[in-house]
């Protein structure tokens, strides 16, 4: 108990009927953060009778209290804590002071272990898990990137940011999810690669969009300004980067101006890699002209797909023709999803070690 004398006890005449019993808690004093408040009624037969309630308690100045916390951060890092305040403000203002301030306690204890990762380990991002980040985009405001965090990144001599590009904004959460069960205790990982951390995946899913919009007006671009957050991140000059079907176009179009800072890639074809509708095989050529041959590239025909639509058969016939380091083509059977997506990064990613 929080009450300086423990439990505070009285005893009480009850009428005949409903009777209303009121009481009143003094959270002066104690420091932001969520309370439960419990009652319990002993009849003198022996029944007894609970109520509890969970409180959010807001000191004075806690606004300016994690500001300043949140100011001494890392640039990079900066915008992930100042997003999750700034929701959690929004949300108080707009709470109605019936209601259970469950999902703002949610958010704020989300923020206060961020900030205790920070003064730990000199980073707000977790040990392992699953991790919602904000970066800037090429417009400086502020994108969402779903990170997945196996155990031992921290430790790892070299890091591998993996960035896979969906080009779908609501797919990035469930992938980067996904990617997580594959590290899960138990589960059948034949190719990972258990004590070597030289090139350690960790692996970032961007919603490419500014917040609230459910496309962005140039894919490039973001996943440009992506790519640069990553690398500034986990401290790596070099970054992977898997492509799948729309994203698949935009890692093709990007490859030629970051070809010394990409070190592998692995594309996801289905119907939907059509980054140049209705173009000509002379227009596709000029397009991938300058695709680095250093990028060693995997390549996924998910042919059910392919056979019907998209450009992919003839984007890697371009690619085989200008001399691209194709290190495997693999045709895979049945339609593309998130799973056939996260599961083959992760195998890949291994691989890559």
């Amino acid at each position: 108990s929080l009450l300086p004398e423990g439990k505070a006890s009285s005893s009480l005449d009850l009428a005949k009927g409903l009777n209303r019993i009121t009481r009143q808690a003094d959270f002066s004093g104690l420091k932001t953060g969520a309370y439960v408040i419990k009652a319990e009624l002993a009849f003198p037969s022996g029944r007894t009778l609970s109520w509890g309630s969970t409180v959010l308690q807001l000191a004075p100045g806690w606004i300016d209290e994690y500001s300043m916390l949140i100011a001494d951060l890392p640039p990079h890092e900066e915008p992930t804590a100042r997003y999750h305040l700034d929701t959690i403000v929004r949300a108080v203002e707009n709470h109605h002071p019936r209601r259970g301030p469950g999902p703002i306690i949610t958010t704020l204890d989300e923020l206060v272990r961020l900030l205790d990762n920070a003064v730990e380990n000199g980073s707000i991002l977790p040990d392992q898990g699953t991790f919602l980040a904000v970066y800037p985009g090429p417009d400086g405001q502020a994108r969402l990137c779903h990170i997945y965090l196996p155990p031992g990144w921290r430790i790892a001599r070299r890091l591998n940011p993996v960035v896979t590009l969906t080009g779908a904004v609501g797919m990035a959460g469930a992938i980067a999810d996904r990617m997580g069960q594959n590290y899960d205790p138990g589960r059948q990982k034949p190719t990972l690669k258990a004590g070597q951390d030289e090139g350690f995946p960790v692996y970032l899913v961007p919603g490419l969009a500014p917040i609230g919009d459910p496309r962005p007006a140039d894919l490039n671009a973001e996943a440009v300004a992506c790519l640069a957050w990553a690398r500034e991140t986990f401290d790596t000059p070099i970054v992977s980067v898997a492509g799948s079907d729309r994203g698949a176009g935009t890692a093709l179009h990007i490859a030629s101006g970051q070809g010394g800072t990409i070190r592998a890639m692995t594309i996801y074809a289905g119907r939907d890699l059509d980054p140049w509708p209705q173009a000509e095989r002379e227009f596709i050529r000029e397009r991938l002209e300058g695709f680095p041959t250093s990028i060693p590239l995997v390549w996924n025909d998910f042919i059910t797909e392919t056979r019907v639509g998209g450009q992919g058969p003839l984007i890697l016939e371009v690619l085989q023709e200008l001399g691209a380091d194709i290190v495997e083509i693999q045709k895979v059977k049945g339609g593309m999803n998130f799973t056939q997506v996260a599961d083959r990064t992760i195998l890949w990613a291994e691989n890559l070690r």
